[in-house]
């Protein structure tokens, strides 16, 4: 895509509610997502992954979602404040994420629920490290239901 100024751009922001995409979005499929540090902020992160899965198409190459792992950084936070060092290093940092504005606590198991039915997780990665998951990175595919098998209702 060419902007206004002639600078061809990659990647082009799309403005709109995670949970209920306009039809804008919608009428296209993309051929790399990704969501990075967003879902723990989504009111109903189901249905942020139910709009992600509708844009997906045969062409999309990469659904990548990044979520802090809250229950890790929580205990490393307990532990700072067990010390009495948690309030010198982080003065204006919250100690628990979701009393800041975090509205759900994500690990991998809430992302499996999250994904259920409508993604497989190809891939976990743990960031900074594997033995230290501060943050994860899930690598996503969409499952593709044969509609021979659907039941009618």
């Amino acid at each position: 895509m060419v902007d206004d100024r002639g600078h061809e751009r990659r990647a082009v922001p799309d403005p709109g509610d995670a949970q209920h995409w306009p039809d804008a979005i919608l009428k296209r499929t993309y051929t790399n997502i990704v969501c990075s540090e967003v879902i723990e902020h989504i009111p109903e992160p189901r249905k942020l992954m139910e709009e992600l899965v509708r844009v997906v198409g045969p062409d999309t190459d990469a659904v990548v979602v990044s979520t802090p792992n809250e229950p890790l950084i929580n205990h490393l936070k307990s532990f700072l404040v067990s010390l009495g060092v948690f309030r010198w290093l982080f003065p204006n940092i919250s100690k628990d994420m979701t009393e800041e504005w975090h509205l759900s606590s994500f690990d991998i198991p809430l992302m499996e629920k999250m994904c259920d039915g409508l993604f497989r997780i190809k891939k976990i990665q743990g960031v900074p490290f594997r033995w230290l998951p501060v943050r994860y990175i899930f690598t996503l595919e969409k499952i593709d239901v044969d509609p021979s098998t659907r039941v009618s209702t």
